[in-house]
């Protein structure tokens, strides 16, 4: 015996009456939980590295300004070594930016108040007898820097960051050493990460 009509009818009637999804709307919903789920773990595992490069560029700036004004004003010259004219015998110019006027010399001392220039605080830090940005350990240095520039290392800096930094400053990233950089020099990758020095101009 077939089907009459009407129990094809209701066959119909009650299949439109079922509650669900379908398979399209089954797909949109597992579509947006996969774009929810990219961008939550993109943001879990973001990287790091352009906020400390932007943090090295600026407190190299910061550092090289201040060395600049200090020229300036007090006539010094940009040496930021041990030997600099403004600090005392075992000191350098990072003492006397981060510590203050307890570092100058008595030559310089009252000069150098006058100039009512506050210490660093907060940006670099003492850490026993060296200077911490972060976890990077900050000093000036003097070899093969270019005459009329200011030179500071960062270590031990990340790989990553040192590309990002390369990339925002024009430079050829490789991990073999560039001794030669205009504005960023690194050495070769050891583990997973470089010493650099920043050049710039006071």
């Amino acid at each position: 015996m077939g089907t009459t009509h009407n129990e094809t009818f209701e066959k119909v009637k009650s299949m439109k009456t079922q509650k669900g999804f379908t398979l399209i709307e089954l797909m949109v919903v597992v579509a947006i939980l996969g774009i929810i789920a990219v961008v939550v773990m993109s943001a879990m595992t973001g990287s790091t590295a352009p906020a400390n490069a932007q943090a090295i560029r600026s407190s190299a700036t910061e550092l090289a300004r201040a060395v600049g004004y200090l020229n300036v004003n007090l006539g010094t010259g940009l040496d930021t070594s041990t030997s600099s004219v403004l600090t005392g015998t075992s000191d350098d110019l990072m003492d006397v930016l981060v510590k203050g006027d307890s570092v100058v010399s008595t030559t310089y001392r009252t000069q150098f108040n006058q100039l009512n220039m506050r210490p660093l605080e907060g940006k670099i830090v003492a850490n026993g007898a060296t200077y911490k940005l972060g976890n990077y350990t900050v000093a000036f240095t003097t070899a093969s820097c270019p005459s009329g520039r200011v030179c500071v290392t960062y270590t031990p800096v990340e790989d990553e960051v040192v590309q990002s930094l390369a990339q925002k400053l024009g430079e050829t990233y490789a991990t073999t050493a560039n001794t030669t950089g205009t504005s960023l020099r690194w050495t070769a990758i050891a583990g997973k990460s470089h010493t650099i020095t920043m050049v710039m101009a006071p």
